[in-house]
């Protein structure tokens, strides 16, 4: 496993376009927290971590994209072969690349959690021009447990689509239809998502309501605002993910084992 892991890390940090990425999802993070100030008005400073609807649409498509680049990365050089030749079983190759892309995209979202942060500290926001309508900084009460679940949770939905779309990679075997269906479907979602709210489509509105991107959403715009991270409500849609995750992971890892044309 730590050969597969240590060769992926290598292929990582030697992709010239992967060194962006970082620095977006700082800068993204550092961005919208120049945004949520009405959001915090708007709720007399009651809202915990309240993002704008931009950020959890960022962060699906940076999951879906990511995934499909990076996994499918063996497929558009046509590395596979030589990997497991080496002695790699398939186990070790499948699971181990696709818990670096879940580490990977982890990291990402803390990064961009920092410069949400760092984006609310008095100095920079004076620096960038913040206000806020009362006059003075609401306090910001989501930290501690409930921001570690906040985190966790959103982390769990990223890594369900990393798992989707990992299994993805070795039906399609290719980088850009694994990207561009991705964002499709994405689009797709959500678009069903809003038929089903605008015409009280019930068990298609409850069904989306699991969807990773919906929950993401919901995380920071409903649950924390009205602080109910520790209710059953919330916690439901961990499991949700949890789910989504062994389910894909299982079918797509039946794929590779028992399908030669993946090798």
């Amino acid at each position: 496993m730590s050969r597969v892991v240590s060769a992926e890390v290598f292929k990582l940090r030697h992709c010239k376009i992967l060194w962006t990425v970082p620095v977006l999802f700082f800068v993204s993070g550092f961005y919208l927290a120049t945004l949520d100030f009405p959001v915090y008005e708007l709720y007399n400073g009651l809202a915990l971590f309240a993002l704008p609807t931009l950020a959890h649409q960022f962060l699906a498509i940076a999951a879906v994209t990511l995934t499909g680049y990076v996994i499918g990365l063996d497929f558009t050089h046509g590395t596979i072969r030589n990997t497991l030749s080496t002695g790699v079983g398939r186990t070790c190759y499948f699971f181990s690349r696709l818990g670096v892309v879940m580490l990977l995209l982890a990291g990402l979202y803390l990064l961009s959690m920092l410069g949400y942060v760092l984006g609310h500290l008095p100095v920079l926001q004076q620096l960038f021009g913040n206000e806020i309508l009362s006059g003075s900084r609401p306090e910001i009460e989501l930290f501690g447990s409930k921001l570690a679940i906040c985190t966790l949770f959103s982390i769990l939905q990223l890594c369900a689509y990393a798992s989707v779309f990992n299994a993805a990679c070795y039906f399609v075997r290719k980088q850009l239809p694994v990207m561009t269906g991705g964002i499709a479907l994405l689009i797709a979602e959500q678009m069903l998502g809003q038929l089903a709210d605008r015409y009280h489509i019930t068990y298609t509105r409850l069904l989306f309501d699991y969807a990773p991107v919906k929950v993401l959403k919901n995380t920071f715009e409903v649950y924390a605002i009205h602080d109910k991270i520790l209710t059953l409500g919330f916690l439901k849609f961990g499991f949700s993910a949890l789910f989504i995750i062994i389910a894909s992971s299982a079918i797509g890892f039946v794929k590779f084992r028992y399908c030669s044309e993946n090798t």
